[in-house]
């Protein structure tokens, strides 16, 4: 009776989390039509989490991206240790607001005029926050007030704005996750991926 009762509570506890995984909040876009991303620094991490979710619902509805903003590919590779957990791989919640801060719902023109103005050129990105792109008299560009190192041609109207730090509080937010689950999980083998790899599921 004991053990059916721990079997029921166990099966009970899944399907929560499932439905906890599965939230709108928690989806992500699928991947563009007609682009290849395999280059851009979050596509792993991309990738997984549309495994992820797609393991468990149809194929999210959430809009693709029109544009996206990419880190330098040191920088996500370095968010962690590389023996440590990772929690942008363990935590859906994060994953998704993560992957989210960096597209935006609209497409964005470096040579758009506004960019230029006081105020710049304001877009939403997935998760409804403003990101505020400035151009000035040299032609720089910053996303709020990041230096926008490249500006890339992915094809099929999509641009990639290449900026030299993480947005938002994202990097402390990491490590804070990270703390966690050390204190959590300090024997948990499971890190970082390597280049080109997505963790299994």
């Amino acid at each position: 009776m004991a053990r059916a009762s721990t079997v029921l509570f166990a099966s009970l506890l899944l399907m929560v989390m499932a439905g906890t995984e599965c939230t709108e909040t928690n989806l992500v876009p699928e991947f563009p039509p007609g682009v290849t991303l395999e280059n851009h620094s979050q596509y792993n991490l991309w990738m997984h989490a549309l495994r992820k979710q797609n393991s468990q619902t149809p194929r999210s509805d959430v809009t693709s991206p029109l544009t996206l903003l990419d880190l330098d590919y040191g920088l996500m590779m370095n968010l962690v240790p590389q023996d440590s957990p990772h929690p942008l791989y363990a935590d859906t919640a994060l994953r998704a607001e993560f992957l989210k801060d960096y597209m935006l719902d609209e497409a964005v023109n470096a040579d758009d005029p506004r960019m230029t103005q006081p105020d710049g050129l304001t877009v939403k990105n997935l998760n409804g926050k403003d990101i505020i792109f400035k151009k000035n008299a040299d032609g720089k560009i910053t996303a709020n007030d990041i230096e926008v190192v490249k500006v890339e041609d992915l094809g099929d109207g999509l641009n990639s704005y290449i900026i030299s730090r993480f947005l938002f509080d994202h990097r402390q937010r990491v490590q804070d996750a990270l703390e966690k689950l050390r204190r959590e999980s300090p024997s948990r083998p499971f890190g970082r991926p390597s280049p080109g790899i997505v963790p299994p599921q």
